[in-house]
């Protein structure tokens, strides 16, 4: 009889699927007319499930990197508050300087770009828990600037002991950076549609920056005693050192067959000291003052970048280039000390000015 073999196929779909949501029926077994028990039906995988199962196996395949090395062309100018070191006089007078109303352009030193470099590793752990890096950067350059005083007028010197009231007629200044930062950070990159990819990130940094600025003042005159001498020199060396935790998110839009747009920004809160150094010594080699300071604080820093990159893929191999435009604000970096006046004497004021770095990058990196 049909009946027998409709039932017992039945009960066995039933106890097969019993953690199922529902019961499946396979429509061929309504229309049976064997005499012998129909075989136990698998259950068939959807056509969502076939393509999640399919996409997984993409990804996996698409992403079989385990290690970057990544190196990148800096090419910034470095911009500071605080470096202004002369004030020619343009009152048109030929008195004293000291009785004469102040009039004339500040001159400061206006750093050109330079270049420098950033190198880095990366490795993601295991089920891609995260991607750790570690990156170093260093930057440098120096720059120079002079003043002359203007048809016999002088020039207020800013950076000498105002003791006696100096007053120059040259005034040639230099400036010299020297930075390196380090970062360790782990980031986790994850797709929130198939053309944007964010990765947030967190980390550690160490930086060390040196300072040094030099100013030779020629053919001074002491106004309240009258006397003069050839010149003096001031020089102020500035040491910083910071550690601290930082973080930040990095970005990338897709556009069109490897090519992107990224852009990424980050913040770091390092613990801080200052170490100064200023000195001034006349032509004969004497010191006409000398003094340091140590100052501990806590420091901000913000970068920011942006451009375009494309990706190649060839085998196990996967490269990146980028171009693009990056921004850095160190606050609070100028902490070197100035003479109030003549009156106060030893008294002096803290420049307390940013450093700000801003300019182009290029960079190739290779995963593998």
């Amino acid at each position: 009889m049909k009946i027998k073999p409709l039932l017992l196929c039945s009960f066995l779909l039933f106890l097969n699927s019993a953690s199922a949501d529902e019961i499946v029926v396979p429509e061929n077994v309504a229309s049976t007319t064997s005499s012998q028990p129909a075989m136990q039906s698998q259950p068939q995988p959807t056509s969502d499930q076939v393509s999640s199962s399919t996409m997984r196996r993409k990804n996996i395949r698409k992403s079989p990197y385990m290690f970057t090395v990544m190196g990148e062309y800096l090419y910034l100018q470095a911009k500071e508050e605080g470096l202004e070191y002369a004030l020619p006089d343009s009152t048109g007078n030929t008195g004293p300087i000291l009785s004469q109303g102040v009039v004339g352009r500040v001159h400061r030193i206006e750093p050109k770009f330079h270049s420098g470099y950033r190198v880095g590793v990366g490795y993601l752990l295991p089920h891609r828990k995260g991607l750790f890096s570690a990156q170093w950067m260093h930057f440098g350059g120096s720059h120079d600037d002079h003043a002359k005083e203007l048809v016999g007028e002088g020039i207020w010197p800013f950076w000498l002991n105002q003791f006696n009231a100096p007053s120059a007629k040259t005034a040639h200044a230099r400036w010299h950076l020297d930075m390196d930062v380090f970062d360790l950070q782990i980031g986790t990159p994850f797709r929130v549609k198939n053309f944007l990819t964010l990765q947030p990130f967190a980390g550690f940094r160490a930086a060390w920056i040196d300072q040094d600025l030099d100013i030779r003042y020629g053919n001074i005159m002491f106004i309240e005693s009258g006397t003069t001498t050839p010149f003096i020199k001031s020089d102020n060396d500035l040491h910083f050192h910071g550690y601290g935790i930082c973080g930040g998110l990095l970005t990338k839009w897709k556009i069109w067959k490897g090519f992107s747009f990224f852009a990424n920004g980050s913040a770091s809160l390092l613990w801080s000291r200052f170490k100064t150094s200023q000195k001034e010594t006349i032509f004969d080699g004497s010191i006409r003052s000398n003094i340091s300071d140590r100052l501990f604080t806590t420091t901000p820093v913000f970068e920011f970048m942006a451009g375009l990159a494309w990706e190649y893929e060839w085998k196990s191999v996967g490269l990146e280039l980028h171009f693009g435009w990056e921004e850095q604000i160190w606050l609070h970096q100028n902490m070197l000390n100035r003479y109030i006046d003549s009156f106060t004497h030893g008294a002096t004021m803290t420049a307390n000015g940013n450093l700000s770095l801003a300019g182009y990058n290029a960079r190739a990196s290779l995963r593998f």
